[in-house]
């Protein structure tokens, strides 16, 4: 059998991996996103407030993943401020 993650037929959205055990495919979400795999949205770390930010830093969204900045007069890495 060919193997659908090859040859692109398997329907995983752009945001998944697949894997293929020999007889069927299997869609995943890769970190940041959810979904079925056939269809994966991002997760809005920032929103959900399941981010590493400090509590001085700013969030922001990216996709499958987000960035922290600190905020003006703190300095840092947007982890630790």
């Amino acid at each position: 059998m060919d193997d659908p993650c090859l040859n692109g037929t398997a329907g995983c959205a752009s945001d998944a991996t697949c894997g293929f055990d020999g007889q069927q495919a299997t869609c995943t979400c890769r970190g940041g996103f959810r979904g079925d795999g056939r269809t994966c949205t991002d997760i809005d770390e920032c929103a959900e407030r399941s981010h590493r930010c400090d509590a001085h830093a700013a969030c922001s969204n990216l996709s499958g993943s987000y960035a922290c900045a600190c905020i003006p007069g703190y300095s840092g890495n947007g982890l630790s401020c």
